[in-house]
């Protein structure tokens, strides 16, 4: 399945919450947004976190602090939360992600460190 990239700002963050609801953001993420894309959705299926396997088909890219960010909206997926919070946790070393609602809240991560 072919995914959308979209290129946003930090700005537009709470206009998307608006739009999609929650979503996952990857901080400092130095793939190719299409690859990492492919990656999300196949690890995520293969984890039994993304459910009938619908993927995800947009990610948007935003900098914030000198960082490559990417966001996956929720709004399109099925997602097993409890497996999804049990990867954030185990991955976030590598992955730095956190939730977009956090994220606007300005939570660095699922430990609640602040900007």
């Amino acid at each position: 399945m072919a995914v959308t990239v979209i290129e946003i700002t930090v700005d537009d963050l709470p206009g998307m919450a608006r739009q999609y609801g929650e979503g996952l953001i990857i901080q400092d993420c130095d793939m190719n947004p299409y690859e990492a894309a492919n990656v999300v959705n196949e690890t995520f299926i293969h984890g039994g976190i993304l459910l009938e396997r619908k993927e995800f088909q947009k990610v948007m890219v935003f900098q914030n602090d000198n960082w490559t960010n990417l966001l996956f909206p929720f709004f399109q997926v099925k997602l097993d939360t409890g497996k999804l919070v049990a990867w954030q946790f185990f991955t976030y070393q590598t992955c730095h992600s956190v939730f977009l609602t956090d994220y606007i809240r300005g939570k660095r991560s699922i430990l609640g460190e602040k900007w």
